[in-house]
């Protein structure tokens, strides 16, 4: 139907009065693209209405009564023109895999449906669609028309964001399928008619649900009040990370968070449609098309579960894996849904300061010669004058050994700029001046404007084993990678009445490497409670670990180097690498040769480091894999182009057993946290090694959280390392922020 009347609430009054029927037509498309140029000149405009998808038109009063019957006439070829049918390819799939479809819109059905579902299966593939709550959709869409009275290809696109925030999502549909008796069938449940909290729904949650990211259905139906027992969900994203590659572009590393699409076309060798997914959810109508979409995703995880689980079984340790990973979605859902208090003046304040320092330093690199530096090209015309002038001065091969971009130009990244901090007047000041500019990038107003307006919170999106090591990831913001300054972790804060209780794993990436090499120096260096830097100094400097004395100037200087050196090597840094990792992470400067022997003195302090990382590296290069002890097995064919790197051979063992304890600790601490002190704490970060709970500030609250953590988090290292010591493995603190509660 074509309507006319006014496009939005900030457009002119409406003019007389057009609506038209719905009648089809077969007008030749140039025909109508003359009568649409015709209406554009004479200054029609036309918009979609966004509820129901009505075909607007405004300014039709000024239209000569020719054009004006010509467009009435001619409105359902208009209307198929600019609001164009879409895809039937879901229905087309359905019908293929003769898959039971029924579109549920009332209790009484939806009370059937789902016994019947319930009764012949105990495991479901479950999905949702959510789509904006109306008062943060739009009135209308508006539609551009070439001069030519042609649509533009490229429409203006409606915000629908709100539709992934909890706070500003309705969940619009519920898909639920079952394979019965051979066959699939699917419900998908119009939750404007049946309600998430009707007892119709109740089996479902008391099967095992299946279906691809989780973490987000898992968030949504928690946000609407359902109850979800974190021991019956399997997510096939989380699967699809153990056993697939993820995409098929041999030029770049596989993803472990796979699309249901890419997943099922790996997998199942099926295209997947997604034409339906940014359709507009939030009619009340839906179409054949939307329905059929929706329960291909609950299909298709079934489906993709069935073929996932015979290779996470053929792992050593691959059910153990996956229902680690399965079992963090729910404590993951509910601390993504917690967030955290943000200081806004203090963070107001602090990107002040960082602005004002950046003027400062702009001002100084400008007296070097450099206008802009956050030009590329003028920092590398300065960069290259001045490695010319270190190579003529000290016969030195500084430009010829520069880092390149691809595109062959001399890279200004920070991280090499660095090298020149001592060395060439002015890189230090650039290497500042590239920190602040980031700083204030992704920590200033942007952090700001991530607040949620509904809860007065930030929240995260954590993604679970997002990384090849099985590491969380963080987006949105970005909050595994907040400055570790007192400045800016102190404006992370408890909400009034509240305090944050904050407990870190002490080394814990060394630790595990003293298990899993089973050196018996590092390990005994940890039951015994040493510094295993000052261990690692003392090694350094050829003295017994019962000489190292803190307070001697030397031993202080050889402790930094340690650290450098402890990290580094683990992850099987050659002299190259560790130079620049000891450089960039602790400013320690080093040669290659001074590099090359601390790493032989390293490996002969620690020489059950030594024996592994020789048998590692053989191992993996042989059988073309790396593996964790809690059982995820990484395939160097995802690399690009399939090539073995050593150091990655070496480095996801380490890191990708600490993410499983860090993993581990989450559900545990998750579900004791609830089942304890439920209503009265969350948790609220899980930042690398550290984890964040925000309690009552009641000092019987306070020790009950302190002693949970420390409980579950020593339990967690525990599983995955039961012959390890404990001694000073965690320590629990509470303050104000962030900052004050790290201690």
């Amino acid at each position: 139907m074509i309507s006319q009347g006014a496009p939005a609430r900030d457009l002119p009054s409406p003019a007389l009065p057009f609506v038209a029927g719905e009648t089809a037509s077969s007008t030749p498309p140039a025909l109508v693209a003359e009568i649409l140029a015709a209406a554009k000149a004479a200054g029609a405009t036309f918009y979609e209405r966004v509820t129901d998808g009505e075909l607007i038109a405004h300014g039709l009063e000024a239209l000569c009564p020719d054009l004006r019957a010509v467009l009435e006439a001619q409105r359902g070829s208009i209307r198929s023109v600019l609001l164009p049918a879409g895809s039937t390819a879901s229905i087309a799939l359905l019908e293929r895999l003769g898959v039971e479809l029924i579109f549920v819109n009332d209790e009484q059905l939806a009370a059937r449906e789902v016994r019947r579902l319930c009764a012949g299966a105990d495991t479901l593939g479950i999905d949702v669609e959510t789509t904006p709550r109306p008062e943060f959709l739009p009135v209308l869409r508006p539609i551009t028309i070439t001069k030519d009275g042609h649509p533009a290809k490229t429409q203006p696109v409606l915000d629908t964001s709100a539709a992934l925030d909890p706070f500003r999502a309705e969940v619009r549909l519920l898909q639920v399928a079952a394979e019965i008796d051979g066959r699939m069938a699917a419900l998908v449940i119009d939750l404007r008619r049946v309600p998430l909290g009707s007892g119709a729904l109740v089996p479902i949650w008391k099967c095992t649900l299946v279906g691809h990211n989780l973490s987000f259905d898992s968030k949504m139906l928690l946000a609407n009040g359902v109850a979800l027992d974190d021991a019956n969900l399997l997510d096939t994203i989380l699967m699809s990370g153990l056993v697939l590659r993820g995409i098929a572009d041999r030029r770049r590393e596989g993803t472990r968070r796979p699309s249901l699409k890419a997943a099922v076309h790996e997998a199942l060798e099926i295209e997947l449609p997604k034409g339906a997914q940014v359709s507009p959810w939030w009619r009340d109508r839906l179409t054949d098309e939307q329905v059929a979409y929706a329960a291909l995703d609950t299909v298709f995880a079934l489906k993709l579960a069935s073929a996932l689980q015979p290779r996470i079984d053929a792992l050593p340790r691959g059910r153990e894996a996956l229902s680690r990973l399965c079992g963090a979605v729910v404590p993951v859902a509910l601390m993504e849904l917690a967030g955290i208090t943000l200081d806004r003046d203090g963070l107001a304040r602090q990107a002040g300061g960082w602005d004002e320092e950046l003027i400062g330093l702009k001002a100084e690199i400008a007296e070097i010669g450099i206008a802009n530096p956050s030009s590329g090209p003028q920092v590398a015309a300065w960069l290259k004058s001045g490695l010319e002038c270190l190579d003529a001065e000290t016969g030195s091969n500084w430009l010829a050994t520069w880092p390149r971009t691809e595109s062959g130009a001399l890279s200004t990244k920070a991280k090499h700029l660095k090298r020149l901090n001592s060395i060439l007047p002015g890189a230090e000041l650039l290497v500042r001046y590239s920190a602040l500019a980031q700083l204030g990038s992704n920590f200033g107003d942007k952090l700001l404007a991530r607040i949620s307006p509904h809860t007065g919170r930030l929240h995260g999106n954590f993604l679970i084993a997002a990384a090849k090591s099985g590491r969380f990831s963080s987006s949105k913001p970005n909050l595994q990678n907040i400055p570790k300054s007192e400045a800016m972790r102190s404006l992370f804060v408890a909400a009034p009445g509240k305090v944050l209780v904050v407990a870190d794993y002490s080394q814990l990436e060394l630790r595990v490497m003293a298990a899993i090499a089973g050196d018996r120096v590092m390990t005994e260096a940890y039951r015994n409670g040493l510094d295993l830097h000052a261990v690692t100094a003392a090694g350094m400097l050829g003295i017994g670990p019962e000489e190292f004395d803190p307070a001697n100037p030397a031993h202080k200087a050889a402790r930094q180097k340690a650290k450098a050196v402890n990290f580094g090597v683990i992850y099987g840094s050659g002299p190259g690498g560790l130079r620049e990792f000891a450089r960039d992470a602790y400013g320690v400067l080093m040669s290659l040769d001074e590099a090359q022997h601390v790493i032989d003195r390293f490996l002969a302090t620690y020489p059950g480091v030594a024996r592994w990382q020789r048998e590692q590296a053989d191992r993996s290069r042989m059988n073309r894999t790396a593996a964790t002890i809690g059982g995820r097995v990484y395939r160097f064919a995802w690399e690009p182009n399939g090539e073995y790197a050593r150091n990655l051979a070496l480095n996801l063992p380490v890191q990708g057993t600490a993410a499983e304890i860090a993993l581990e600790a989450t559900i545990r601490i998750g579900r004791r946290l609830r089942s304890e002190l439920g209503g009265r704490d969350d948790l609220v970060l899980q930042v690398h090694d550290e984890f964040v709970v925000e309690a009552d500030d009641e000092a019987e609250v306070v020790t009950s959280v302190k002693r949970v953590l420390e409980q579950e988090m020593s339990a967690a290292f525990a599983a995955l390392l039961p012959d390890a010591p404990l001694t000073g493995l965690v320590d629990a603190h509470a303050g104000p922020n962030w900052a004050e509660a790290k201690g």
